[in-house]
């Protein structure tokens, strides 16, 4: 039998806030290095080790063509509309040849578009369960630079996720 899933409460102030000011930042740290292996390696966070860049995220189609799709989180209960100003962060060698639409935008997808992924496979989870910018928006900018108090909590998560392999 289909559960039904209540509505979520009002967003919060500081939810609004984040949605609608999260791109505005300076970056504060150095790229990564890449090792021999393939890892990742911050300075300041030697332990968190990806092997993947957000551009080769974007790449191999994680997230089956619509990253930048509007989508609704049950997380904040917002319809989020990504912004020209979101657009502007991703630095354009990571979209260079890219098929856009495809593999960003989702322009012309109705949902997420398993063929689009890399392996062929959906995510664990629908895009209505992830926060309204997600883990991949944190990262891309982490990558870039940025530095913020919530680093540690979304490093956890990585390394709960990925385990040793990244």
């Amino acid at each position: 039998m289909p559960t039904t899933l209540q509505p979520a409460p009002e967003p919060t102030p500081q939810a609004v806030r984040f949605v609608t000011n999260g791109w505005k930042w300076q970056p504060v740290a150095q790229q990564p290095t890449r090792a021999v292996n393939g890892t990742l390696h911050f300075a300041d966070f030697p332990h968190f080790t990806p092997n993947k860049t957000p551009e080769e995220i974007l790449r191999e189609g994680c997230f089956g063509g619509g990253y930048f799709w509007p989508f609704r989180s049950r997380k904040l209960n917002l319809v989020r509309q990504f912004a020209g100003e979101e657009w502007v962060e991703i630095p354009s060698e990571w979209l260079l040849g890219l098929d856009e639409p495809r593999y960003v935008s989702g322009e012309g997808n109705t949902g997420y578009v398993a063929r689009i992924n890399k392996f062929g496979v959906s995510c664990e989870q629908s895009i209505d369960e992830w926060l309204a910018a997600g883990w991949f928006q944190w990262y891309s900018r982490f990558f870039q630079g940025r530095r913020i108090p919530d680093d540690r909590r979304q490093i956890e998560k990585w390394t709960r996720r990925a385990g040793s392999f990244g």
